[in-house]
């Protein structure tokens, strides 16, 4: 018998195996009939039973068998070279097969496969975009997003409209889930482009009914809610789903609508979630339901009902099937593709405990709180931990905030203080902490390794610059590509070193929160650490919570009415953010001022323990757009803040602490760089700016770098070796901060790829302290920029400042640091003897409070001055030599 007749047997024999076998016996037959087919060289025929078997499984739902057999499929293929689209299909069906059963790292790497092989356009597209779902699931939403544009773009060029379309709509949910301004905007871009696709195509009814559902979640959300619009959308998509008899889909959307007109404030929203829960057919398709109810609930202050609702997403996802009382492992939340859901779940189960601790103050309750928001973290800590792109790490530090404000809320409860400490630091600055360890990790690298990391770094950061100046959506696309191949080729690039120098990369634990106690023993018996946590995001409460920490105390304490105390920062703020011209602009100031004082430390108790201390403060939220010194402890003298009190700030006690470890090699001591002129540009001239440093020249000396000398290149090629850094010019502080100087600008996320080895950086530039907020880390400033690539300590301004008072205050400082005082008293007396020698309006806050000390305060150990002229001496010197040398001969 030839091998043809074999393979027309062996297939057909597989068909006719009795479908009431028991699993393991069908499988013992497929497995014979699979090794005679490949013994008789029928490979075709082996591929054919392998791949029906395999979807056989997976229709089971059994995975595990799935792949197994699959690979049985890709493996024939490969060896005997047989057709090359089935050996696509092949590696596609086992991707989707990993991605099933929650193996989504596995499930990527098969369609990264597909990709390599480069085989057409569609087939490239389509992995590309499972690659982010994958990615997706993982939680690395940024990373999914880049992964979903590529792939959008290889199935237009395919011109395949359906499969389009259908990424185009997976990519909006994954903007939604994003959630910022920016993501909504390409959230509503991506689905007019499905909209006008669509028009174009005849797009099958659930393609219709999930674009009018991705319309309406955009005009639900908060930041572009459209009651209207949102109620049009859901109800088109909703007769869809019920004229095709879709039971599941309709369920989702009664759901929907019940959430939408939670959001109204309308009591139906009850109705429509109940009417949601008759169509699905199980717990799993239910979660978001379950959430929903269980935030209808606990606005209406129904906690034991709120508590059984969310805790069937969390028992589902879990496999836990018990009591509400009961809690999870988190090895049994990680897998599951929807962690938004369970995120959402562990906060609701807690918000309820606590809300029933508010009732019957039952310390019970809120052991049970803290438990659930304990797993929650834990989970915040694998996405972080997985997720691979910077923005998708600052997506998860947000959601965590108010996992760790619930968690502060707890150990304020139970009067645990260490507790208290541990969560307010780990909701500051983590990001920063962990880059700054990790940058200080790569300087011990081989030196041929690290300008090739550098530049990759670079590469990245202009290539994103050029992408966000550009307007022309053609080239932007290109750009877009070429910047996803070079992430893409700088990720391989650094697994390859992990893999390489295992030793020189960042371990999990060493970005770690130090305990209150290691904390303490850094202090002297003159420091008082305040630290401020600020809860605004959570929808069922809002507190600011203050903890103080000195040497051998603490003291803990709740703001409650937040409303209250925001109102008063902002008033504040806005008092001192201009001079007092009248007698009313003090007296007004004078009141403010002292209430936000006595509200944050609101009794005699909380005054003693910080009388007379160096405070240093650890800011959150508005506090951190403040300066503290320039509040008023005593209104009928009029005693500001910093007449009693030295005064710092920090970013963190932790990140503090590790920034303090790091070996900081400049070989250099004082440079400046100031502008003056900036020519092509629209900036004013800085002609005082040429004063403030012939003012600091008369107490430090080093390089100064004025007008043309001052250009970009310079400042990135020298700046890095000096221990004091001094720039007087222009800077932004929106979104997308920058420094000028004389020919262009430095962005933020250049300074981040430009190391520093700076003691001390001081911005006499405007708003240098200020920039865009994210929670869970602080403000994206300049300020913070420096830090990232190196710094110990930064001098920056909170407003736009007065150059007069600017060249008063920073000589001052400078001519006290030359004295040996430290950082904060050097800046404080420079501060206090402005006050002293000046009077009236000259004397408001606006003049001299903006300039504030972050980080370390130790003084400055002032290295010897190397002239930026040095080696043409030595030059000069060597020439002297020669000629009297030559001279010498000829006698």
């Amino acid at each position: 018998m030839n091998s043809n007749t074999y393979s027309q047997t062996y297939f057909n024999d597989y068909q006719n195996l009795d479908s009431k076998l028991e699993d393991v016996h069908r499988d013992l037959l497929t497995d014979s009939l699979i090794n005679l087919a490949i013994t008789k060289q029928a490979y075709q025929e082996a591929v054919k039973i392998a791949h029906k078997h395999s979807i056989e499984k997976y229709s089971a739902n059994d995975y595990e068998a799935a792949i197994a057999y699959g690979f049985v499929e890709i493996e024939i293929l490969e060896k005997n070279k047989l057709d090359r689209n089935e050996y696509v299909q092949a590696l596609y069906n086992v991707g989707r097969f990993y991605y099933k059963n929650d193996d989504f790292e596995r499930a990527a790497f098969m369609h990264q496969k597909i990709v390599d092989l480069n085989h057409s356009n569609q087939t490239k597209g389509r992995s590309y975009c499972e690659i982010g779902r994958s990615y997706f699931a993982k939680g690395d939403y940024y990373k999914a997003v880049d992964f979903y544009r590529f792939g959008i773009a290889a199935l237009e060029k395919a011109n395949d409209p359906i499969t389009t379309i259908r990424s185009l709509i997976q990519l909006s949910n994954i903007y939604e889930q994003i959630n910022t301004s920016e993501s909504l905007q390409e959230k509503f871009k991506a689905l007019n482009r499905a909209l006008k696709l669509s028009e174009e195509t005849q797009l099958p009814k659930l393609d219709q009914y999930a674009l009018y559902s991705s319309l309406a979640s955009y005009f639900h959300n908060d930041e572009t809610f459209d009651f209207q619009k949102a109620k049009l959308y859901l109800g088109k998509s909703l007769e869809i789903a019920l004229s095709s008899n879709d039971d599941k889909n309709a369920a989702n959307l009664y759901s929907n609508l019940g959430n939408l007109y939670d959001s109204a404030k309308k009591d139906s929203a009850y109705y429509y979630y109940q009417k949601a829960l008759r169509y699905f057919k199980n717990e799993g398709e239910a979660i978001r339901t379950f959430n929903n109810l269980a935030s209808f609930h606990i606005k209406r202050k129904q906690y034991q009902k709120a508590l059984i609702e969310s805790h069937k997403t969390v028992s589902y996802v879990s496999k836990m099937n018990n009591s509400s009382d009961s809690f999870p492992t988190i090895e049994s939340l990680l897998n599951t593709p929807d962690k938004y859901s369970v995120l959402r779940a562990l906060l609701l189960k807690s918000t309820s405990y606590l809300g029933m601790n508010d009732e019957f103050n039952d310390s019970i309750v809120v052991k049970k709180a803290f438990k659930n928001l304990k797993i929650a973290d834990e989970v915040i800590d694998f996405l972080l931990k997985e997720s691979t792109e910077v923005a998708s790490k600052f997506h998860w530090r947000k959601t965590a905030s108010d996992i760790y404000a619930k968690l502060i809320h707890c150990a304020y409860l139970m009067d645990d203080r260490d507790l208290f400490f541990h969560y307010a630091e780990k909701n500051k600055a983590f990001l920063l902490t962990t880059s700054v360890l990790e940058n200080a990790k790569k300087k011990q690298l081989p030196d041929s390794i690290l300008p090739i990391d550098l530049q990759f770094r670079k590469n990245i950061v202009t290539a994103q610059k050029g992408i966000n100046e550009l307007t022309d959506s053609a080239k932007k696309d290109s750009m877009e590509r070429d910047l996803f191949q070079l992430k893409e080729a700088y990720r391989s690039f650094q697994e390859t070193l992990a893999e390489k120098f295992p030793s020189h990369f960042l371990s999990k634990n060493q970005a770690k929160v130090f305990k209150l106690s290691t904390i303490q023993k850094t202090l002297d018996t003159t420091k008082v650490f305040v630290s401020i946590t600020w809860n605004e995001a959570d929808e069922f409460m809002s507190n600011a919570y203050v903890l103080l920490v000195s040497q051998t105390e603490t003291r803990a304490y709740l703001i409650k009415d937040l409303s209250r105390l925001k109102n008063l920062v902002l008033k504040y703020r806005e008092a001192i953010s201009k001079p007092f011209d009248k007698k009313e602009d003090r007296s007004h100031f004078i009141n403010i001022s002292n209430e936000l004082y006595r509200t944050l430390f609101p009794s005699e108790v909380i005054q003693h323990f910080i009388k007379d201390k160096h405070l240093i403060i650890i800011p959150d939220g508005h506090m951190q757009s403040i300066p503290f010194e320039s509040l008023i402890t005593e209104k009928a003298s009029q005693t500001y803040l910093i007449e009693k009190h030295e005064i710092s700030y920090v970013y963190s006690a932790s990140f503090q602490l590790h920034n303090n470890s790091l070996t900081r090699l400049a070989t250099k001591g004082f440079v400046s760089f100031s502008p003056i002129t900036f020519p092509n540009t629209s900036l004013d001239n800085l002609s005082y700016s040429e004063q403030e440093m012939e003012h600091i020249e008369e107490h430090v000396k080093g390089d100064f770098y004025f007008r043309s000398e001052a250009t970009k290149s310079q400042f990135l090629k020298e700046y890095g070796q000096y221990q004091i850094v001094h720039l007087a010019t222009h800077a932004n502080a929106t979104k997308n901060p920058w420094i000028a100087f004389n020919d262009s600008i430095v962005s933020l996320t250049e300074l981040y790829t430009a190391p520093n080895n700076a003691e001390l950086v001081v911005l006499s530039s405007c708003n240098t302290a200020v920039g865009e907020v994210s929670e869970g880390e602080g403000v994206l400033s300049l300020e913070r920029g420096f830090f990232y690539s190196g710094a110990h300590a930064v001098v920056s301004s909170l407003w736009n400042v007065n150059d007069k008072s600017a060249t008063t205050i920073l000589g001052g400082f400078y001519k006290n640091l030359e004295k040996g005082m430290s950082k904060s008293q050097a800046l404080r007396n420079a501060k206090l003897n402005y006050l002293t020698s000046h009077t009236l309006s000259q004397k408001s806050p606006y003049y001299w409070a903006p300039y504030i000390i972050v980080g370390n305060t130790d003084p400055v150990s002032f290295l010897p001055q190397k002239s930026k002229f040095t080696w043409l001496w030595g030059i000069a010197f060597c020439a002297i030599i020669f000629l009297l040398f030559k001279k010498k001969l000829k006698k």
